[in-house]
């Protein structure tokens, strides 16, 4: 087959405690809910910056992470 690249902006979150919004700008991370939930509070989510990629972080659902709609092949 041939290869594809996806893009995801490193677009931070809104923290759940205070609503501030973290992880843009110099320090820019990335932050993508994933489909998998934790329990009734907590659900998974990716994290990326520039030097790592953690595949299965959970935290609160109050914190706005953002959402990337996906088609699997």
């Amino acid at each position: 087959g041939s290869a594809s690249t996806i893009w995801y902006p490193a677009s931070g979150c809104r923290y759940g405690y205070d609503g501030s919004l973290g992880g843009f700008g110099d320090y820019g991370y990335g932050r993508y809910w994933s489909s998998t939930v934790l329990n009734s509070s907590n659900a998974y989510y990716v994290y990326f910056n520039s030097t790592s990629v953690g595949p299965a972080y959970n935290t609160n659902k109050c914190f706005g992470n953002s959402v990337r709609c996906m088609i699997e092949p």
